[in-house]
C-alpha cells in the first residue's frame, strides 16, 4: 500500500498504524511532501517499511517500492543521511 501522511479525510499516520495493526503482512510505503526526519521516524514506528518524499521522487518511488515489497526497509538517500547525521 503507498499513502501520503496528509490525507484530506483523516490523518495518515494513523491509517498506516490501523493497517499495519490488522495485516501484518502487507507493504507499507509512505509518499509525502513532509521531509522531516521526525515524520518519518513516526511512520517506521507506526508499521510503515518505507519512507519518500515528494521531492525526491523520480527512479527512488521505484527502488522504494521493489524494497517494501521484497521485505526490506526503505529510507530515501537524502532521507538516511540525515538520520545517520543525527
Amino acid at each position: 500500500m503507498i499513502t501520503d501522511l496528509a490525507l484530506d479525510d483523516g490523518d495518515g499516520l494513523a491509517l498506516v498504524r490501523d493497517i499495519c495493526a490488522g495485516h501484518e503482512d502487507l507493504p507499507v510505503l509512505v509518499l509525502t511532501m513532509h521531509d522531516a526526519p521526525v515524520h518519518a521516524r513516526r511512520a517506521f514506528r507506526a508499521g510503515a517499511r518505507g519512507y519518500v518524499s515528494k521531492p525526491e521522487l523520480g527512479e527512488t518511488l521505484l527502488v522504494a517500492i521493489r524494497c517494501v515489497l521484497g521485505g526490506e526497509k526503505f529510507e530515501s538517500p537524502r532521507l538516511r543521511e540525515v538520520l545517520d547525521s543525527e
